[in-house]
């Protein structure tokens, strides 16, 4: 079992370029099956990334940013 993601509110979030956003459906490249259905919380915090932002920043305009944040890092939709 791996550890738990530990970040600091000074950590830098970015999305990775692989992935697009149609909708509420996540899709990696050009495949045409979503790898992921997305919340309304979810597609709003997506589209903050639209540039690198701190854990901080996040935090302070997304309730769940920090769980979400963990869970995409986890499979790896984020870095």
């Amino acid at each position: 079992m791996r550890d738990p993601l530990v970040l600091s509110d000074a950590d830098t979030i970015i999305r990775r370029p692989h992935f697009r956003r149609t909708g509420d459906r996540l899709f990696f490249l050009v495949s045409s099956r979503a790898t992921r259905y997305l919340s309304e919380a979810e597609c709003a915090l997506w589209d903050a990334l639209d540039r690198p932002r701190p854990l901080a920043e996040l935090a302070s305009s997304f309730t769940a940013a920090e769980a979400i944040v963990a869970d995409w890092h986890r499979a790896q939709r984020i870095r």
